[in-house]
C-alpha cells in the first residue's frame, strides 16, 4: 500500500510541476524490487558578477595660484593695516621694493601670524566698485586672499 501511495505521490507530483509521464518513474508491482528514483535537483543559479568597482576619482590637481602681472609672489610683510575697502598689506619683495596691496579683511584679524615673516601670496581677483554711489561701474582687482609662511 506505501509503495503505490508513494508511486501516486510522485506521479501526482510530476502532472503538476510539468513532468511528462515518459519521463516518470514507473510505478512498482508487486514481486519486484522497490526503484530508487533520483530526482535532479535543480541547478543552482550561477552566482552574480561582481559588480566592477567604481574607477576611483582623479586626484585634483595642486592648486597652483597665478601671481598678477606687477604683483610679488613671496615676500617679507611690513605692516598690515585694517582700512575702509580692504586689509591693507605692505611686502618687501626679495629685491628690497615695498608693494602696497589690497587683502580680505581676514588678513588684519590675526597680524602676529605673518608680520615680519616671509610668505607667499596667493590674490584673488574681484570687482571693486569704482564710486560711493550705488554701483554701476566696477573694475577687477586683485586681493590678497591667503598669506602662506615660507620656512
Amino acid at each position: 500500500m506505501r509503495r503505490t501511495t508513494f508511486a501516486l505521490v510522485l506521479t501526482l507530483i510530476g502532472t503538476f510541476t510539468g513532468c511528462k509521464k515518459e519521463n516518470a518513474a514507473p510505478a512498482p508491482t508487486k514481486g519486484t524490487a522497490p526503484v530508487a528514483v533520483a530526482v535532479a535537483a535543480p541547478a543552482p543559479a550561477p552566482a552574480p558578477a561582481p559588480a566592477p568597482a567604481p574607477a576611483p576619482a582623479p586626484a585634483p590637481a595642486p592648486a597652483v595660484a597665478k601671481v598678477p602681472a606687477g604683483m610679488p609672489a613671496e615676500g617679507t610683510v611690513i605692516e598690515l593695516q585694517n582700512g575702509d575697502l580692504a586689509c591693507y598689506v605692505i611686502v618687501k619683495d626679495a629685491a628690497g621694493k615695498e608693494h602696497n596691496l589690497m587683502g580680505e579683511f581676514e588678513m588684519c584679524e590675526k597680524p602676529e601670524r605673518v608680520l615680519k615673516k616671509r610668505v607667499r601670496l596667493v590674490y584673488k581677483a574681484v570687482n571693486d566698485c569704482e564710486s560711493n554711489e550705488p554701483c554701476g561701474k566696477s573694475k577687477r582687482v586683485e586681493l590678497v586672499h591667503k598669506m602662506v609662511v615660507v620656512k
